[in-house]
């Protein structure tokens, strides 16, 4: 197991490498969903919801030299002090799960100076408390290349309910996304130019874009965590296109849990990254 701490300056901290480590007396692990109720004579529950979530944890910190050990029980302080001076969360990793979080407290023993070793508790808080990862898929020409596929006609396997951009009496190019978790999940799709106008299809909905051009070298990112619709220029700057989103479908649905079919019409390459959300890390 890996456990360590990613501040929001981009500096990672091992926690069960010395000089510290983290002991396992925590409740970082432990979870309540807050209900809302509607009703009186018959009440049912109407929503869960969970935010500004508390978590203690303990650090066991070591020196070689009384001087030593005060250097690692300072750089800690100010590893975890980073976010909160900055106002951006960092994040604790358990493997590859992450909890977005400050560490905004601390309390220690009484004599913990004149010593070469000392248990720190910490406290943290969480916007949300969710254990977050995430998948990313490619599909396209650089990935049919890895895979040695060049894809194949949907024409036979796709029969939906809705009407699609595509017509699939031509040759569409298609593959499959398999999203393991156990709820439906937000995503960062990156499409990546030259093209006009991508629309994918992913199970029974079409997420894309009306009268937009991307050059070689430019990409359309679509995330559903921020609502965002956005252009990436060869030079950086970023241009807003949520109002040219493709509105005959809702642009941010959440992709349904399992294999899905993902269709489009060959012509560029492009990246789906599904974010996973849990009370708890995934064990296995």
């Amino acid at each position: 197991m890996k456990i360590y701490y990613v501040n929001s300056q981009g500096e990672k901290l091992d926690l069960i490498t010395y000089p510290y480590l983290m002991l396992t007396d925590t409740d970082l692990f432990d979870y309540t969903w807050n209900n809302t109720t509607k009703g009186t004579v018959r009440p049912r529950i109407s929503s869960f919801s969970r935010s500004m979530v508390t978590k203690k944890f303990s650090i066991r910190v070591k020196g070689t030299s009384e001087e030593n050990y005060r250097y690692n029980i300072e750089y800690l302080t100010s590893f975890f002090d980073a976010d909160v001076s900055k106002m951006s969360p960092g994040r604790l990793y358990v493997d590859s799960y992450y909890l977005d979080c400050y560490v905004y407290a601390s309390s220690k023993p009484n004599k913990y100076l004149e010593v070469l070793n000392t248990t720190v508790d910490f406290n943290l808080i969480s916007p949300d408390g969710s254990w977050k990862t995430s998948n990313i898929f490619h599909y396209g020409t650089r990935q049919d290349k890895i895979d040695g596929n060049t894809g194949q006609s949907a024409t036979n396997m796709l029969d939906y309910p809705y009407d699609y951009i595509y017509d699939y009496t031509n040759s569409i190019t298609y593959r499959s996304i398999n999203n393991d978790g156990y709820a439906d999940s937000d995503f960062e799709i990156i499409i990546y130019g030259k093209c006009e106008n991508p629309i994918i299809s992913i199970g029974d909905w079409n997420y894309g874009v009306n009268d937009v051009e991307l050059l070689t070298g430019e990409k359309l990112v679509i995330n559903s965590v921020n609502k965002k619709v956005y252009k990436v220029k060869n030079n950086g700057d970023i241009i807003n296109l949520f109002n040219n989103r493709f509105r005959d479908f809702y642009a941010f649905k959440k992709i349904p849990v399992g294999i899905n079919v993902v269709g489009w019409n060959g012509a560029y390459s492009f990246d789906v990254e599904l974010f996973e959300n849990r009370s708890e890390p995934k064990w296995t």
